[in-house]
């Protein structure tokens, strides 16, 4: 199991309204998620070989 890699953003939702009140910006999850693949791809690909 690889387990959690790490944080990539947030998302704030309001408890009254269920609403989403703030995000972290979709480009910048994605620049952070890619990030991250990349300081872990080998364990990445080691895990679904």
């Amino acid at each position: 199991m690889i387990g959690s890699l790490g944080q990539v953003g947030f998302v704030l939702v309001s408890t009254s309204s269920e609403a989403i009140v703030s995000h972290t910006p979709f480009d910048e999850i994605k620049q952070v998620g890619l990030k991250l693949y990349e300081v872990n791809r080998d364990a990445i690909q080691t895990h679904f070989s």
